[in-house]
């Protein structure tokens, strides 16, 4: 058998699963800042009602941030994959955010956070309540057409 990507994706799912069930506070105990950590939030969230999960998910809005990844080299490039995939985390959290502003939970924590959030999540949380989700995908996306990533495994599809 390889040791392909397809094994290696699978040995992280069942090491996720063996940590999800072994955790009195499943999800909320995942410490890995990634797209599909925010897909378990919202999992949980729309499972249980407990608001934990979208303040989990607007405490990642400081991640969207490109000032948070200084360049290292001389071209546009995150300098690791764990910075895109941070500066990617913070990105879907806004779009999934705004795209569940219908929810009066999710409405709510956003209108609380912005108030006391400071600097580029204002922003962000800001855009949140004002954007549609199709708007924070096109800042996302010019923002990453002015930046490289060099080598990423898998790029973020959103």
């Amino acid at each position: 058998m390889s040791a392909g990507p397809a094994n290696s994706r699978a040995a992280a799912v069942v090491s996720l699963a063996t940590t999800l069930m072994n955790n009195r506070n499943g999800v909320l105990d995942v410490h890995e800042v990634s797209a599909t950590t925010n897909d378990m939030y919202w999992g949980a969230f729309f499972a249980s009602g407990n608001r934990q999960y979208i303040d989990k998910l607007i405490e990642e809005l400081a991640l969207y941030d490109t000032s948070r990844y200084p360049h290292k080299s001389t071209d546009a490039a995150f300098d690791s994959k764990g910075d895109f995939d941070s500066f990617s985390a913070g990105a879907t959290a806004a779009w999934s955010l705004s795209a569940n502003l219908a929810d009066s939970t999710v409405k709510q924590a956003v209108a609380e956070a912005a108030p006391r959030a400071t600097g580029r999540e204002r922003e962000v949380l800001h855009d949140v309540l004002t954007k549609s989700p199709a708007e924070i995908k096109a800042d996302y996306r010019a923002m990453m057409n002015s930046r490289t990533v060099r080598n990423p495994s898998q790029p973020q599809q959103w």
